[in-house]
């Protein structure tokens, strides 16, 4: 989160979730194929089917 937002951002947690629920509802209605994976606790990930 640091890395998008100022590391003294001060708010809620689930802003993140928020954002990455929101573009994965996107991901899904235009068809597109990669997924965004969640690594818990670490990260998020671009995968293609490919990857899987």
């Amino acid at each position: 989160m640091a890395d998008v937002w100022d590391a003294h951002w001060y708010g809620s947690t689930k802003t993140l979730d928020v954002h990455v629920a929101a573009l994965r509802r996107k991901l899904a209605a235009a068809g597109a194929t990669p997924e965004i994976t969640t690594l818990r606790g670490y990260a998020y990930r671009l995968e293609s089917p490919a990857d899987a």
